[in-house]
This record gives structure tokens, sequence and C-alpha cells, in this order.
């Protein structure tokens, strides 16, 4: 089994008090993409993408997303 990447996009830029319009506007993408990512139903990220979404938001890449491994199914 793989490992997770959790999205939380929608945590730093709530801190930021955005809402999906303001982050596709900030970030210059459309607002179907923005609300995709939002909502982590986004099965694909253009590096682009990701690049213009921590301008917006002036973050790393590891700020909006983290690795969880799995833990199951492994030899021990």
């Amino acid at each position: 089994m793989m490992g997770t990447i959790i999205n939380r996009i929608s945590e730093v830029a709530g801190k930021q008090k955005m809402q999906v319009s303001d982050l596709a506007k900030e970030a210059k993408i459309s607002y179907d993409t923005a609300k995709r990512l939002w909502y982590a139903t986004a099965l694909r990220l253009d590096l682009s993408t990701l690049a213009s979404i921590c301008e917006a938001l002036n973050c790393q890449p590891g700020d909006l997303f983290t690795y969880v491994g799995d833990s199951h199914g492994r030899d021990q």
C-alpha cells in the first residue's frame, strides 16, 4: 500500500482569511483549479501552478502538502 499526500492549501489560505475565489485571483489560476485544490479533489498539480500558489500565499510547497507514509502491510 502507498502513503498519502495531505493537502493543506485550504488551511494555509484560511489562516490568511482567503476564500477559494481569493486564492484563484491572487495565484492567477482558474476558479475551477483553485476549487479542486481547495477541496483536495485534484488528481495532479503542475509545478507552475504550485509556484503561483506559493507566491500568493507567501509559503513553501512543504507548507501546503504533507506526506504520510503507510504503516500497514510492510514487513516488520
